[in-house]
């Protein structure tokens, strides 16, 4: 599993495999990291990019360079 920061995308086409699916979900992180709180989020891979992006955000952990 790989997670993933990106900024300044813009919304284009999908192109998924068969059977695939993609569910696009924004908020404010401080509203993400409430609903992870409070069991509204519950998949893990989502919890743990949400816990590591408040880090990064909050200068707790910096990025490595590419």
């Amino acid at each position: 599993m790989d997670i993933y920061l990106a900024r300044g995308l813009t919304a284009g086409e999908r192109k998924l495999d068969d059977g695939e699916f993609l569910d696009i979900y924004k908020a404010p992180l401080s509203e993400l990291l409430e609903q992870v709180r409070l069991g509204k989020v519950t998949d893990v891979k989502t919890v743990i990019g949400a816990f590591w992006l408040e880090k990064i955000i909050n200068g707790q952990w910096t990025l490595p360079s590419a």
